[in-house]
């Protein structure tokens, strides 16, 4: 298999290809009370349907407005679509395609991961994760931890914190381990190293 060297930049693809679903939505209406005065992702799960809050900031880090994300909406996948006054969106989808949409994820995800790990220019053999993308393990083909695979951990990182939050976490975290060819562990990186 061609291993391709700009993986990392497919990482950041993929988080912009979450933001759109496929086809127009028409359940679109907008909402002059805000759910979020917070710039934060919020998910309400009820009984039957599972609400997602993005923020105005959400849309800014991805290069889009909130009518063109709620555009790009599959409507076969989300009943509806609220454009909040502070410019934040509401989405509601039942709870079956929330798993769908959580399942889908999780193959895009492992893809890019795989991509990384197919990388010549980085000397990750593996990239193994826990269900809830918050450890994730590489096991390196050489006893040090490079800039490039120091790099990937952001990335990493990134793929992790979008998973959680969708799936319902408020205070996402991911831990990277660096393991050595023969297992040993050369390094952990953790993501609340960056808000110290």
């Amino acid at each position: 298999m061609k291993k391709n060297k700009n993986s990392c930049f497919l990482v950041l693809i993929i988080l912009i290809l979450l933001c759109s679903c496929g086809n127009k939505n028409g359940n679109v209406s907008k909402s002059d009370n805000s759910t979020n005065n917070e710039e934060t992702i919020t998910i309400d799960k009820d009984l039957v349907d599972v609400s997602i809050t993005l923020p105005n900031s959400f849309f800014e880090a991805m290069d889009t407005n909130a009518e063109d994300y709620v555009e790009s909406l599959d409507s076969t996948l989300f009943k509806k679509s609220v454009i909040n006054s502070d410019g934040s969106v509401t989405i509601t989808m039942s709870k079956a395609n929330h798993e769908k949409y959580m399942n889908d994820m999780k193959v895009s995800f492992d893809e890019s991961l795989q991509e990384m790990a197919n990388d010549d220019s980085l000397s990750i053999d593996s990239i193994e994760h826990d269900d809830d993308f918050q450890t994730f393990t590489l096991k390196l083909s050489k006893n040090e931890v490079g800039f490039a695979e120091s790099f990937s951990a952001i990335a990493i990182a990134m793929l992790g914190g979008i998973y959680q939050t969708f799936n319902g976490s408020q205070n996402s975290h991911v831990v990277v381990n660096y393991l050595g060819p023969d297992g040993n562990l050369l390094n952990t990186w953790d993501s609340d190293s960056l808000s110290e």
